[in-house]
C-alpha cells in the first residue's frame, strides 16, 4: 500500500528508482502501477514507465516548485488520489480527478490535507 506514494516522490528524486517485486498492485482496486505510470507521465512525459511488472520512475528534483497541468486520473482508487496529492504539494497545476474517491479509507482526507498547505478548487 505504501508504494504509489514512495513513486510519487521518488519523480522528485536525482537518479532513477525501480520498484520491483509489485505484481501484486495490478490486482488492487485499479492496476496501481499503470495508474502511477499514467498519472506521473502527465506530469512530465516519461516521468514512469512500465517494464514488465516492474515500475521505473525518472527522478526529476526540478520539478519541485514548477507549474504544470496535469490531470490525473484517479480509476476510482483512493491511493491514487491521495498519492498524487503529495506531486501538488510539490508542484502546483496538479488536478485530482474524482478527489472523492479517497473518502473509501480516510473521509478527511482533503481537509487534514489543506492543513499541511495543500490547496484545491472545487
Amino acid at each position: 500500500d505504501s508504494i504509489p506514494t514512495l513513486a510519487v516522490m521518488a519523480a522528485y528524486n536525482e537518479t532513477p528508482v525501480r520498484f520491483v517485486g509489485i505484481e501484486n498492485l495490478r490486482v488492487k482496486e485499479c492496476d496501481r502501477t499503470a495508474a502511477l505510470s499514467k498519472g506521473l507521465s502527465r506530469i512530465k512525459p516519461g516521468l514512469a514507465v512500465e517494464e514488465g511488472d516492474d515500475l521505473i520512475v525518472h527522478g526529476d528534483p526540478s520539478l519541485a516548485g514548477q507549474t504544470v497541468s496535469a490531470e490525473i486520473e484517479t480509476f476510482a482508487d483512493h491511493r491514487i488520489a491521495m498519492c498524487f496529492a503529495l506531486a501538488g504539494l510539490k508542484t502546483a497545476g496538479v488536478t485530482i480527478l474524482d478527489p472523492g474517491c479517497a473518502a473509501k479509507t480516510f473521509p478527511a482526507y482533503w481537509h487534514v490535507s489543506e492543513g499541511l498547505g495543500v490547496t484545491f478548487n472545487v
